[in-house]
């Protein structure tokens, strides 16, 4: 399949409605520097110089999903805890769907944070119920379920075995697809629990489908060892597609009636792969609701997760991997943020010019919580959400991403834009980003405002404006 091919498939996930369900999880990385060892214990003492969170499990996946165009709605369930308004704020920064979002009081929500010295992971600390959800909960999980599947092209199940999935929530499932059949797909601890309601896809690790098949662990090729059981594989799931991921050993691909496929990972020194495997079922799932074969879409998937392999954290790796699609047409990427609180004509103006600088204009947007440590606590005037949608009718503009930081400087990292733009009445020296972007042979380019424009301007001309005076509508 040619990039020209791929570009194409990747459009056709544009507005493509996909239900997630299923366990959401806080990733957090506490990074820093060990140089010694603590006086109580033999354990080393890590000096914090980061800390981060991200969305994991099914809140990943959605993510995925959201980046790379699709609609995803997200159907899980929270605790009333600190984990969860956190892992809530994160979610809807990512402009994903949380009206199926549930929050159940007393309910301890899943999270798992990692300490890193340098590369190397020291320690995981994880809180997380393993009970099932409470009766009410579940009910609400069922209501939301009906109502929202009819109207999804997909459904992707993100099962941890946390409890969110239940046995009814499985029965419920397969009552949908026997009455409407749709494309299922299902990534879980146990997958016979699905065998009822005939998934499209399952997608097991090489442990989880060896112990399915009863492989004990082969001394020699794993993907051969699971090739000379395809057929079991595909009984034991009821599934018509098995995409087995096997770590650095790539992936295989079974399909009832068609001959397998295999995928191969490129080598990665200290692969990260928290969040590959959510990557690969949501475009995966995404390729295959587009109209893309199976294997375009495990050569798709198998990209993106290869992406996400060699980075550390966990990764929404679709607009870095768009990205690398538009440069392999030749395509020169320019990368602008901003609070876009109030789009005017300085803004209109500033976006028009800064895509003539290149081909593929990206767009980092502050999150409102960024925006209030910037502007202060009245700000913004207008949600994340509606900023993204107004912005979104501008056709210079490409590719839209949200941030939570002050300064992108992390996000330039990630897809390290051949052109860096910034507006205003700033000079090279005063930009963290610049340094960050010329490293990696990037030009920073500063282009002047239009005069007398300024969302800051506004507000205050609409203060100043004499409410108190009639105004005629004739």
């Amino acid at each position: 399949m040619s990039g020209d091919d791929l570009i194409g498939l990747l459009d056709r996930f544009q507005g493509i409605r996909v239900l997630v369900i299923g366990e959401s999880i806080l990733d957090g990385y506490l990074r820093g520097t060990a140089s010694r060892l603590c006086p109580e214990a033999p354990a080393p003492v890590v000096l914090l110089a980061q800390r981060s969170y991200a969305p994991g499990g099914a809140a990943n996946t959605a993510a995925n999903l959201q980046a790379l165009g699709a609609h995803a709605t997200l159907l899980s369930v929270t605790g009333d805890d600190a984990h969860g308004q956190h892992l809530r704020t994160i979610i809807e920064c990512k402009g994903i769907d949380i009206s199926c979002l549930i929050t159940q009081p007393g309910r301890l929500t899943v999270a798992k944070e990692r300490v890193c010295a340098g590369s190397q992971l020291i320690v995981r600390i994880d809180s997380e119920d393993f009970s099932e959800i409470a009766q009410q909960t579940e009910t609400e999980v069922l209501r939301r379920l009906y109502e929202f599947a009819p109207q999804c092209d997909a459904i992707v199940i993100s099962d941890y075995g946390k409890g969110v999935v239940t046995d009814r929530v499985i029965e419920a499932l397969a009552g949908l697809q026997r009455r409407q059949p749709g494309l299922l797909l299902v990534d879980g601890k146990d997958l016979t629990r699905y065998v009822a309601a005939c998934p499209t896809v399952v997608k097991p690790n090489y442990l989880q489908a060896a112990d399915l098949i009863g492989l004990k662990e082969p001394s020699g090729n794993r993907a051969q060892a699971i090739l000379d059981r395809s057929e079991h594989l595909l009984e034991a799931t009821g599934a018509r597609i098995a995409a087995v991921t096997i770590d650095s050993d790539g992936s295989v691909i079974l399909e009832r009636g068609c001959h397998p496929h295999r995928t191969y990972a490129p080598r990665t020194a200290n692969p990260q792969t928290a969040g590959a495997g959510d990557t690969f079922l949501s475009v995966f799932g995404l390729a295959l609701a587009a109209g893309g074969s199976t294997v375009h879409a495990a050569e798709l998937a198998s990209a993106a997760s290869a992406m996400v392999v060699a980075k550390e954290g966990t990764a929404t790796s679709v607009l870095e991997m768009s990205l690398a699609y538009e440069r392999q047409r030749g395509r020169r990427i320019v990368f602008t943020n901003g609070c876009f609180d109030l789009l005017h004509a300085g803004h209109t103006s500033y976006l028009s010019r800064a895509k003539s600088l290149g081909d593929v204009l990206v767009v980092g947007v502050n999150s409102d919580s960024s925006v209030r440590r910037l502007k202060g606590d009245q700000r913004p005037i207008n949600p994340l959400e509606d900023r993204i949608h107004v912005l979104a009718a501008l056709s210079c503009i490409d590719y839209i991403v949200a941030f939570d930081e002050d300064s992108p400087v992390d996000l330039i990292r990630r897809i390290r834009p051949d052109v860096f733009v910034k507006g205003g009445d700033y000079i090279r020296e005063a930009l963290p980003e610049a340094d960050v972007v010329e490293a990696y042979g990037g030009n920073v380019e500063i282009l002047p405002y239009l005069e007398d424009r300024s969302t800051t301007g506004m507000i205050e001309e609409i203060k100043r404006l004499d409410l108190a005076s009639p105004i005629s509508v004739r």
